[in-house]
């Protein structure tokens, strides 16, 4: 096992910390010890900016041979808390199988996902149009629109930068056609919210979409 090691390097052009695995040795149990190669690259938030001001990790998997034995994810210091990917073999339910030349990108930004990918992975037709909230930023109410391609059932939620559900505007079946909701910075209780960066995410029967917004006092 001599040939394995484990290599770092500052990229400082870049901005970004590299941890590599090359020819690390992973025991399973059934098939005896299989070679890995991946890398950790940590980005400087200062120069990748995200909204909460976290740095983000990708970790790239160049050759993958098992995942029956694996635990893939990341937690802080305390191993209390963490991002569970994969383990033994058990995905979460949003996770990607792993293959070769696979990467996972671990961030705070909500992901925008206009369409879902059918067998084929052909995109399917988006069956909704997210608006730009009006106006943004806003003081004490926003208008949010919206248009339906095809009768689909549409839910519109607000969350916060923390990615916590703050409020529901719509929930039910809707009609092909052009619509809006107002939000009035208020959670579920009714309670007015602080200022700050919130989310609002349309979610249809095949598609979701997400954008943000900016409530001030």
């Amino acid at each position: 096992f001599s040939d394995d090691d484990i290599y770092y390097y500052y990229d400082e052009s870049n901005h970004r910390f590299i941890v590599e695995w090359d020819g690390v040795f992973n025991n399973d149990n059934t098939i005896g010890p299989q070679t890995t190669f991946f890398q950790a690259i940590l980005l400087d938030p200062e120069y990748y900016k995200t909204e909460t001001g976290d740095g983000e990790i990708i970790i790239q998997y160049k050759d993958i041979k098992i995942t029956d034995s694996n635990t893939i994810g990341i937690e802080d210091d305390t191993e209390l808390i963490g991002l569970q990917y994969v383990c033994d073999a058990e995905y979460v339910p949003t996770a990607s199988i792993l293959k070769n030349e696979t990467a996972i990108k671990f961030t705070t930004e909500i992901p925008l996902i206009t369409a879902s990918v059918d067998e084929d992975n052909e995109l399917t037709k988006v069956v909704s149009n997210l608006e730009q909230n009006i106006p943004n930023p806003f003081k004490f109410t926003t208008s949010i629109g919206y248009e339906v391609l095809n009768p689909t059932y549409v839910s519109i939620i607000i969350y916060n930068n923390n990615g916590a559900l703050v409020k529901i505007l719509h929930e039910g079946n809707l009609l092909t056609g052009k619509y809006s909701v107002v939000w009035d910075g208020t959670n579920e209780a009714g309670i007015r919210m602080n200022s700050g960066i919130y989310f609002y995410r349309l979610i249809t029967d095949n598609s979701i979409e997400t954008k943000k917004l900016f409530m001030v006092k």
